[in-house]
């Protein structure tokens, strides 16, 4: 008996014991139209991302507050952009103690905050490091509901818990410290870009 007539006995046995088809001498046979082979990639990996068609993206943001004006980074998809933008990863620091908000919410395409802030790709593959979603910095409150609120010492840098977060086209992320102090903020955000599916979209 060949090796493979033994695996396929084996095999029989197993799925027998497992699914309780006593007396059943092929049970892989009577089950073949449920039973499909599956190839499992993984699916994380850079590379799949990359060959996807996904952008790896991040930027860095800063801006200044003054004493009775907030300063926020924003990171916004676009309603034309045709792409998912899912936020991966943010950092915080400040110069001075206070609270910091991470809001989400909805604006139409007049919500870019100024002045466009560079991008870099994190793929060294790609040709371009600018990604379909905005990043902007200015002196004015957050915008949106608070999905996020923390207390941040001075000269400290934080990971904000809040990830991963979807933006949909028109959506927008908004990370500002919340108290009207004297300070400069440093946002950090690294985020991957796909193309929408039509249900995925409004």
């Amino acid at each position: 008996m060949g090796t493979q007539s033994i695996n396929v006995g084996r095999f029989n046995q197993i799925l027998g014991r497992l699914l309780s088809m006593g007396g059943q001498e092929d049970p892989a046979g009577a089950l073949s139209p449920e039973i499909s082979p599956v190839l499992v990639m993984e699916a994380d990996r850079p590379e799949w991302k990359f060959l996807g068609n996904e952008r790896l993206v991040a930027a860095q943001i800063s801006a200044v507050s003054t004493a009775g004006l907030a300063a926020t980074g924003r990171l916004r998809n676009p309603s034309t952009s045709g792409v998912l933008g899912i936020v991966e990863g943010i950092i915080f620091s400040t110069t001075a103690t206070q609270r910091v908000q991470v809001r989400l919410g909805v604006l139409g395409d007049t919500g870019l905050l100024t002045p466009m802030v560079a991008q870099a790709a994190r793929d060294s593959r790609l040709t371009t490091t600018v990604g379909a979603l905005r990043t902007s910095s200015d002196q004015v409150a957050g915008v949106g509901t608070v999905i996020y609120e923390g207390q941040l010492l001075a000269n400290t840098s934080y990971i904000i818990g809040v990830t991963p977060i979807v933006l949909a086209p028109l959506s927008h992320v908004d990370v500002s410290g919340a108290d009207l102090v004297a300070a400069t903020i440093s946002v950090n955000f690294a985020w991957r870009e796909r193309a929408a599916e039509p249900f995925e979209v409004k």
